[in-house]
């Protein structure tokens, strides 16, 4: 059974919007540090000043969550890495992104 919420904004206040600014900014660390080392493997030019993302995409095939993980490089000019997880453990990283398989 599927439940609809109304729409809703509630002002962060005290230790909630204290421990959600700490935690935004060591997962920000930790992506400059997961595109540092892909630059590096990669032997691209990381660009400092641009905030990497990501956008994990996972698919259930054989009993194991095999899928990759698209991560939007801060270069310039930007571009996307692919790291591929296949059996519980990142394998390659790819750039660019070649024929991603889950999405076609």
């Amino acid at each position: 059974m599927s439940q609809t919420y109304p729409h809703k904004r509630v002002r962060l206040e005290g230790e909630d919007q204290a421990r959600i600014q700490r935690l935004v900014e060591e997962v920000q660390g930790r992506l400059q540090e997961l595109a540092a080392i892909g630059t590096r493997v990669l032997e691209i030019p990381l660009t400092p000043d641009i905030t990497p993302k990501f956008v994990p995409i996972m698919s259930a095939s054989g009993g194991h969550p095999d899928g990759l993980l698209i991560i939007p490089l801060p270069t310039d000019p930007p571009m996307d890495a692919c790291l591929y997880y296949e059996d519980g453990r990142y394998t390659e990283i790819e750039v660019p992104c070649g024929k991603i398989p889950i999405l076609t």
